[in-house]
């Protein structure tokens, strides 16, 4: 009895360990992926950020201003970036009404990150399928928000109207607040020494080194954490889990949001969803309303530029708020009507297993969404 309850502690003991251990990998290994997405970024940046600047100013109506939205949002990989150089631009003399379907449209385009995360798990189609589900599941929501609320707001003007009422009160109260930008501290190293390194090391295609370093590091970190996460959590434990965000989406959401502000990028939040979807962790039901609260957190961005303008904060931080508010509208229609959650998980879920049965065909679907049909509109209107 006493050699059998000797065993029992030892093997009790030895479980908590590998918990312990397996643990401290998986935050070992989200750190790199987020790290992974900052490389990322600025490699397209690199690759993209003197083009987009020049498209953001050509924009002639209200599609044109959407398609360049999300073609420049893609090209940079960083929506909160492109928001800003809207803030700033406005600030600068840019009709509000100009920037409104731009910083629409970088809602869609800054899904493209967790999409093309997915990707690196490729080698299991399964995995993959689930993964891409939960990356696609991001741009169906954003892509139904932008057809229901932008001819709204176009026909109404209601939430410019709201948003210049707050920003005028807002500036009035925390005029030169002086706020500024911080970068992410935790992950600001790394990403600073490689794109230090890949500037004097290939100054010519140094964005391209970046970008093809970077999904190496996430396919790295992406394939470990599935298996890790699938031997952490029992299926017991992944029915406690998913019952949890299923039963308190709002608790979801906001949790959803808060990681958001921390990490400073949406993308980040999404894509660290890839794996917990892939490993089957999480079902796409309880993805989907911590990707609906990254909506909302990945606004603070740009409301903290306009903070720390000081001219025309005004004009500026109006914009950041129309910005902060069609997000939420957005977000709380699909949680006050859980019936619309049908449109984007049952879409999602067929783009899941498109994904499984042909990798080609995901990948058809990301480079016409984000790239081939703003680009062919464009050049069909002219722009």
């Amino acid at each position: 009895m006493v050699q059998r309850r000797k065993h029992s502690q030892g093997v009790s003991g030895q479980a908590v360990g590998t918990t312990v251990l397996n643990w401290m990998s998986i935050c070992f290994l989200m750190y790199f992926l987020v790290c992974a997405l900052g490389i990322l970024g600025e490699g397209f940046r690199l690759a993209g950020e003197l083009y987009a600047k020049e498209i953001l100013i050509g924009v002639s109506g209200p599609l044109s201003g959407v398609l360049i939205g999300v073609l420049a949002t893609a090209l940079v990989q960083s929506s909160s970036l492109v928001t800003s150089l809207l803030v700033a631009l406005v600030a600068g003399g840019l009709p509000i009404e100009t920037a409104l379907p731009i910083i629409f449209g970088a809602n869609v385009g800054t899904t493209i990150s967790n999409s093309l995360i997915s990707f690196s798990l490729l080698p299991d189609k399964q995995a993959f399928g689930r993964a891409f589900a939960a990356a696609s599941v991001h741009d169906v929501f954003n892509l139904l928000c932008l057809f229901v609320l932008l001819p709204f707001e176009l026909s109404t003007g209601l939430l410019e109207h709201v948003s210049g009422v707050v920003a005028t009160w807002l500036s009035s109260e925390f005029a030169g607040g002086g706020l500024t930008l911080a970068l992410p501290a935790m992950t600001a190293p790394i990403v600073d020494w490689m794109s230090d390194w890949a500037h004097t090391k290939a100054p010519e295609s140094g964005a391209y080194v970046l970008i093809g370093s970077a999904l190496l590091l996430a396919g790295f970190a992406l394939f470990y954490l599935k298996s890790l996460f699938a031997q952490t959590f029992t299926d017991k434990a992944q029915r406690l889990l998913n019952s949890s965000l299923n039963q308190h989406p709002l608790r979801a959401a906001t949790s959803g949001t808060l990681a958001t502000v921390f990490l400073q990028s949406s993308s980040a939040t999404t894509s660290l969803m890839v794996p917990l979807a892939a490993s089957g962790t999480l079902s796409l039901r309880s993805v989907f309303p911590i990707t609906m609260g990254a909506n909302i957190g990945t606004c603070v961005t740009a409301l903290i530029v306009a903070f720390g303008l000081k001219q025309d904060q005004g004009a500026a931080l109006q914009l950041a708020l129309v910005h902060t508010l069609f997000n939420v509208v957005g977000v709380g229609v699909f949680l006050c009507f859980k019936g619309l959650w049908q449109i984007p998980l049952q879409a999602a879920s067929w783009l899941g297993k498109l994904g499984e049965r042909s990798a080609i065909a995901a990948g058809a679907y990301v480079a016409l969404i984000y790239y081939g049909l703003p680009i062919a509109l464009l050049l069909l209107i002219g722009l």
